[in-house]
Order: structure tokens, then C-alpha cells, then sequence
């Protein structure tokens, strides 16, 4: 009895130590697994890793790019106590690294079968137009029985910044926030609800200088989505959000000519949240439908955020665009032929209240032919071209000429490879043959103007040789790549070389590397740069088989057990550059050393 109690004392102290040390730890995680898993059998177990590194460098006949040496030192724990995982980090190193805010963060997360709780500091995600993975502090909960879905939480997303007059936009307001999701998925049709509510404390500052230029917002966000089987075939899904915004909720004037809002869903959504005077409505909507065959496919979209829409809960939103995307696809021959295309428009100023409009159009192609085992091809296209038109601004003292200028960019890229692959499973070899032109384009409709013409030439050719047994491969490649800018022309041509290596049963594997460009432009020489590089790795194994114990049960084999041992790995790179002289530019040389040791526990 009294070694029983011994024995619990001695996991208690464990525990209580390890909560000790875990509540002093600057950055911190905390997940409760699974709640019915905790017992005392399982007792204390760790694992992780540490991991230390430097870098040293020197440079001949430049100013030094970097620090003469750095070095860096981080590391990982899983404390496991009784089925209670605790997980943390750190990270420290000298080099100069600035820091917007120091935090601390503490997060718990238990969970028990289809029920999960958030505690401390985490993040939790309904949607892109309400709450998309922001960081918040407090707590939150997460129900998934069967079909069902529900998710709710209430939180800081902002801790107050004071005025600093040497940095007046880190200004911030605490950002308090509630928000829940709620839905229901049996496959072939779902329904989610969402909703977000966020507003910013104006007593969090307490000094505030008239000419700031942050102001304390609210924000009510709401989402509708649905989805829906027609047919085996055919698949329907649709997203409707709401965002109602205050710039400065100091204000509390309500905007009694603006309740009549048109729309019936903005008038729900100002009957929830009452228009000030500083208070905007905007929406957003995404449609999408499928037609799903055997071999083939057709996706189309259409995607439209309103100029403005804002949800205090994403970090950003891309507003102010409309999208419409077709994408169909095609299966021939047993599957050797896959044919793809991408074709979508977009366009931005939908309120007509910029004086440029940008309209993009996009579309892509790609052609996959793998005859055999052997041969594989590849063709892809794409078509990138923007059009802005620019509404000149009236000016009573000069007339234009034009009623607009249009301005026009035109960028299309084709990329074609080829590759033969041959060999068993013990030697294999291969060849790769890889093209790629890009051209882009610029033009207006100024009668002045000049159209601008840029073409980018890019081919590869590599050859691979392998023996698997003996950890042995080496690859050679000539590269070659043209660009044409306005009357410059620039060419970089040369060969490269990699040889790998295992040792000692492969604990050891060995690289080594070389690569040189001859560099033109105009015909002229720009400097050839030579690239060498040595690597090496030593591992020790994680764990290793002990031998079988004596059967402890007559007529059954004894089983082996798996003894952990930490595992280290040793590794040291070494890379030196050379670039020759050219012009007025003097020739330099540098050399970078990379050392590292981890172990795994």
C-alpha cells in the first residue's frame, strides 16, 4: 500500500511539475486528445526533438551579404501525461529578427468522440465572407454528431495597441467577438448558417489624439449555404453573405432616412443590425454547378464580393470582383489522353466608382498523353490578357480628346516536355526534354504610343542514371534561357552536374553538385557564374528490435519489443560562387558553411 502511494505521489509531483514548467513557457500549446483515453496506466511519456544549426560565411570582392555567423536553436516537446498530450516549442537564435508584438499563447483543446472545446488562444473556421481562421482569445466549441454541425465561440480577435506617435497606424482597439455555425450535411443536399458579431472597444485607448486615423468598427457578417445532389450527375451549391460594417461605432446616430434599404435581405439585415450613419451594406454570392461523367467533367462558376465587403473576422477579403469560370474535362483512349481547360473572366469596378476598370480574362489548356510506360508528353497553354480602361477626369480648362484610354496586356505561355523512361527496378534512366516560351505584350490606344513586346525562351534537356541497391544516381543537364525586353537581349547557357552517394548502409548519404552559366547581353559578357556545392548527412537509427523475452504464456511465441533510442543526424553543406568580371563589375567569390545536429526522442 504504501508503494502504491509512493507511486502516485512521485506522478503527481511529475505532473505538477510539468504544469509548472508549462505555465512558464513563452509559447505554448495545449490539446487535450481524447477525455475517455486519460488513466493513470498510461503514465508519463515524451517525445520531440532539438535542433541546432549555423551558418557561416565569407565574401571576396563584394560587401558581405549576410552575418559572419548565425546560428539557430529551436525545439519541440510532447508531454504525454496519462493521456493528456501537451505539446510546445521554442525558438531562439542570434541574428537581428524585430518583432511587432510579443505574445503568449495558450491553447487547450479537449475533445471526447464528436465533441471538441477550444480554450485560451486558437482559431476556428466558418467561412471565407464571416470567421476565416482568425486568431482569437477565449473560447469556443465544435459539435459534429453524425450529420449535424455546430460551431460556436466568443473571444478577443484584437488586443488593444496603444498610441505611439512614432508608429500611429499600429493603433488598435480591442476586438471582441461572438459568432456561431450551425448546418446539417446527408450527402446528397446540406444547409450551413453562419454568423459573426465583432466591435471594437473605444475605451481600450486611453489616449486618443484627434489626428488619428484608426477608428473603433463594428461588424455583423452573416453567410447562407446550400448544396444539393439533382441527380447522380448533377450537383448544385450556392453561398450568400451579408456584412453589415461601422466605421466608427463612437457614433450613435442612426440613419433613419436610410432603414428603407432596397432589398429584402438588406432589410433583414438592418432590422438586425441598425444603419448608422456610417454604416455600410455589402454582399457577396457564390454559385457553382457540376456535371460529373465517367471521363467527363464541366465546372461553372460564378463568384461576385461587392466593392467594400469587409468581415472583422478574415484578415482580408478580396472585394470589388466579379468572376465567371468554365473548366470541362475530358478522359480518351482508357485514360492515356486527359484533355483540360480553364477559361474565366474577371472584372473589378462594379460600382463604376473608379476612374479605371480592369477586365481579365484567363484560359488555360493542357494536354497529357502517356502512351505507354515508357513515353509520357505534356502540353500546357495558357492566355492571360487584362484590359483597363481609364475614364479621364473632367477639367474645365482642357478638353481631351479622348473619351478613354484603353490599355491592353497580353501575356501567353506554351510549355511542352517529353520524357523517356527505361530500366528495371534496380538500374532506371531516364530522359527529359523540357520547352517553354512566354511572350507578353502592352499597348494602348494613344495615338503616341508604341506597343511593347517581352519574349522569355526557357529549354531544359536532363539526363538521370540510378542503382537503387547502392544508393547511387547521378543527373546531368544543359540549360538554356533567352529574354527579349524592349531591345535588351539577355541569354544564359550552361551545363550541370549532381552526383549522390549512400554509405554505411545508406546512413550516409553524400551529394555533390556543380552548375555554370555563361551570361550575354547584347552579345556582350555579363559574368559567368560558377556554382559548387558538398553535402553530407550521418543518421543513427531511431529505434532498434530487442530480443525476444521468454514466452510468458505456455505454447505462444515471446514477441519482441521495440526499444526507442533518440536518433541523431549530423549534416554540413558547403557552397561556393564564383562570378567573373564584367564591364565595370569586378569579379567576387563567396562561401556559405551550413552545420546542423538534431535529435528525435
Amino acid at each position: 500500500m504504501e508503494q502504491k502511494d509512493t507511486l502516485l505521489q512521485k506522478k503527481f509531483l511529475a505532473v505538477l511539475v510539468a504544469a509548472l514548467v508549462l505555465g512558464h513557457t513563452a509559447s505554448a500549446q495545449y490539446t487535450l486528445d481524447a477525455v475517455d483515453q486519460v488513466g493513470f496506466k498510461k503514465g508519463i511519456h515524451m517525445n520531440g526533438s532539438f535542433n541546432l544549426s549555423s551558418v557561416a560565411y565569407a565574401a571576396s570582392g563584394i560587401p558581405a551579404r549576410r552575418n559572419p555567423f548565425d546560428w539557430f536553436a529551436t525545439g519541440s516537446i510532447n508531454l504525454n501525461l496519462f493521456g493528456i498530450s501537451a505539446p510546445l516549442s521554442f525558438s531562439y537564435t542570434n541574428a537581428q529578427l524585430s518583432y511587432s508584438q510579443p505574445f503568449n499563447r495558450i491553447k487547450i483543446i479537449p475533445q471526447y468522440k464528436w465533441a471538441k472545446l477550444h480554450l485560451g488562444s486558437g482559431y476556428m473556421n466558418f467561412n471565407d465572407y464571416t470567421l476565416a481562421n482568425h486568431v482569437f482569445t477565449g473560447y469556443g466549441i465544435e459539435l459534429t454528431p453524425r450529420q449535424f454541425k455546430f460551431m460556436a465561440m466568443k473571444g478577443t480577435l484584437q488586443q488593444a495597441v496603444p498610441y505611439d506617435p512614432q508608429n500611429p497606424s499600429a493603433m488598435a482597439y480591442k476586438r471582441n467577438a461572438m459568432g456561431f455555425l450551425a448546418g446539417i450535411d446527408k450527402g446528397k443536399w446540406g444547409v450551413e448558417l453562419s454568423a459573426l458579431q465583432a466591435k471594437d472597444d473605444p475605451n481600450s485607448i486611453p489616449v486618443i489624439p484627434p489626428t488619428a486615423t484608426v477608428f473603433p468598427q463594428s461588424n455583423l457578417a452573416t453567410s447562407l449555404k446550400v448544396k444539393t445532389q439533382v441527380t447522380r450527375w448533377l450537383r448544385f451549391d450556392a453561398t450568400y453573405a451579408l456584412s453589415a460594417l461601422t466605421t466608427d461605432n463612437r457614433d450613435g446616430t442612426v440613419d433613419k432616412e436610410s432603414t428603407g434599404t432596397p432589398g429584402g435581405a438588406y432589410s433583414l439585415l438592418a432590422a438586425l443590425y441598425p444603419k448608422k450613419t456610417n454604416t455600410s451594406y455589402f454582399d457577396a454570392v457564390d454559385l457553382s454547378a457540376g456535371l460529373m461523367f465517367s471521363r467527363f467533367n464541366l465546372q461553372l462558376k460564378y463568384n461576385r464580393v461587392a466593392p467594400g465587403y469587409t468581415s472583422l473576422g478574415a484578415y482580408y477579403t478580396n472585394n470589388d470582383l466579379e468572376n465567371i469560370t468554365v473548366a470541362p474535362a475530358i478522359g480518351l483512349w482508357h485514360g492515356k489522353i486527359n484533355l483540360s481547360a480553364n477559361v474565366g473572366v474577371q472584372r473589378n469596378n462594379l460600382d463604376h466608382s473608379k476612374n479605371a476598370t480592369n477586365k481579365r480574362i484567363v484560359a488555360s489548356g493542357n494536354l497529357a498523353f502517356n502512351p505507354s510506360q515508357h513515353w509520357s508528353f505534356n502540353t500546357n497553354f495558357s492566355n492571360f490578357t487584362m484590359h483597363t480602361r481609364v475614364r479621364p477626369q473632367s477639367d474645365p480648362f482642357y478638353v481631351n480628346g479622348l473619351d478613354s484610354l484603353n490599355f491592353y496586356q497580353i501575356n501567353q505561355t506554351l510549355t511542352q516536355m517529353a520524357m523517356y523512361m527505361w530500366g528495371g527496378n534496380n538500374n532506371r534512366q531516364s530522359i527529359l526534354l523540357t520547352v517553354s516560351r512566354q511572350q507578353a505584350q502592352d499597348e494602348t490606344n494613344a495615338a503616341t504610343s508604341t506597343a511593347s513586346t517581352s519574349t522569355f525562351l526557357t529549354t531544359n534537356t536532363g539526363y538521370t542514371y540510378m542503382q537503387v541497391p547502392h544508393a547511387f544516381s547521378v543527373s546531368a543537364a544543359f540549360n538554356y534561357y533567352t529574354n527579349k525586353v524592349q531591345e535588351i537581349k539577355t541569354n544564359y547557357l550552361g551545363p550541370s552536374l549532381t552526383v549522390t552517394k549512400g554509405f554505411i548502409h545508406k546512413l550516409l548519404p553524400v551529394n555533390a553538385g556543380v552548375t555554370y552559366n555563361a551570361t550575354t547581353i547584347n552579345g556582350n559578357n555579363a559574368g559567368n557564374v560558377l556554382n559548387a556545392r558538398l553535402g553530407a548527412s550521418f543518421s543513427l537509427p531511431l529505434a532498434k528490435q530487442a530480443p525476444a523475452a521468454m514466452p510468458t504464456t505456455p505454447g505462444k511465441p515471446a514477441n519482441a519489443k521495440l526499444v526507442n533510442k533518440p536518433r541523431h543526424t549530423f549534416n554540413c553543406n558547403l557552397q561556393f560562387t564564383s562570378k567573373g568580371a564584367y564591364g565595370a563589375n569586378a569579379a567576387y567569390k563567396e562561401w556559405t558553411v551550413n552545420t546542423g545536429y538534431v535529435i528525435s526522442f
